[in-house]
């Protein structure tokens, strides 16, 4: 007579601790990356610098209601003009034509430098910087200079791409 052997069938005892590893080690490890994101470096997508918390560009004494509604680009010319003040202009202008069909959302303005001091947010307009304000009246992004149209055109292009308003 043959025996028959019946294998049993055993569950692995790793299976459960699997399981608990694949549904949580996700969450544990987002939450160990926002704890400690102060040590790790990221790549950033904006070639500007973010302007957090944004300052309501109403408290800015170049403000103009009649702009709210389209993004800005501000340009603010220094106050000693020794070098040609015509090169910085024209590489805004280039940028706003470069935008193609967009650029009836964005207009650009170019102002004298000045000191301004929010309440909340203390602010020097550095000479030669380039400010983005947004439909809504935000300042949200800053550009020490304008040595880098490539990247400002392409944040511009970000904004405008995911910006529904304006």
């Amino acid at each position: 007579m043959q025996q028959i052997e019946m294998k049993t069938n055993k569950k692995s005892s790793w299976t459960p601790y699997g399981l608990l590893i694949v549904f949580t080690g996700p969450l544990v490890f987002a939450t160990l990356l926002f704890a400690f994101n102060n040590h790790f470096k990221f790549n950033s997508v904006c070639t500007g610098k973010l302007i957090t918390p944004p300052i309501a560009s109403q408290a800015l004494p170049f403000h103009k209601p009649s702009l709210l509604g389209k993004w800005q680009m501000v340009y603010v010319k220094p106050t000693d003009c020794k070098q040609s003040c015509e090169e910085p202009l024209i590489m805004l202008n280039t940028i706003h034509t470069a935008l193609g069909k967009e650029r009836e959302r964005v207009t650009t303005r170019h102002i004298q430098s000045l000191d301004v001091t929010d309440i909340n947010n203390p602010i020097h307009l550095e000479k030669g910087g380039l400010f983005v304000i947004d439909p809504t009246g935000w300042v949200i992004l800053h550009y020490p200079s304008l040595s880098n149209p490539k990247g400002i055109l392409s944040d511009v292009r970000r904004l405008l791409r995911l910006s529904h308003v304006g």
